[in-house]
C-alpha cells in the first residue's frame, strides 16, 4: 500500500513539474494538404428534406461559401461520408460547422510496401522463365 501511495505521489510531482501545454504535438506523418475524409451521420438529412447525407453536406458547404472538391463518396454500412479537398483552412472550419458531420480525418500518405523477395531473370536462351520449384 505504501508503494502505491509513493508511486502516486511521484506521478503527481512529475506531472506538476511539466506543463502539458508546453509539450509540442508534432506528427511526422505525411498528410495530403487540405484533404480530408468526412464521416457523415445517417438520418439527419431526412429531417431537412435531402435525399442523402452527401446532398445535405454539399448544400451546407455551398451556403457557407466554402470552396471544396469531392474526390470520392462512401455510402456503405461501414462508412457514410466523402473524401474532400478544401480550398483553405477557413473552409475546414466551415466543414466542421456543417450539419451531419460526425468526424473529420486528414488523408495520410503511406509508402508502398517493400517487396519481400525479388529475383531478376538472367539471360536465357529461349526467353522463358524457369519453372517454379516447390
Amino acid at each position: 500500500m505504501k508503494f502505491i501511495l509513493a508511486c502516486a505521489t511521484a506521478i503527481q510531482l512529475v506531472s506538476a513539474a511539466v506543463d502539458i501545454k508546453s509539450v509540442k504535438h508534432a506528427s511526422t506523418a505525411q498528410i495530403v494538404p487540405n484533404s480530408y475524409i468526412v464521416e457523415l451521420s445517417t438520418g439527419t438529412h431526412l429531417k431537412r428534406g435531402f435525399a442523402s447525407p452527401h446532398e445535405e453536406l454539399y448544400h451546407d458547404l455551398e451556403r457557407r461559401g466554402a470552396s471544396w472538391k469531392v474526390n470520392r463518396e462512401y455510402s456503405e454500412d461501414l462508412l457514410t461520408g466523402a473524401a474532400v479537398t478544401l480550398g483553405s483552412n477557413a473552409d475546414l472550419v466551415k466543414l466542421a460547422e456543417a450539419n451531419g458531420v460526425q468526424s473529420i480525418t486528414p488523408v495520410y500518405l503511406h509508402p508502398p510496401p517493400k517487396p519481400v523477395y525479388e529475383e531478376t531473370l538472367g539471360s536465357t536462351t529461349d526467353g522463358t522463365a524457369p519453372k517454379d520449384v516447390f
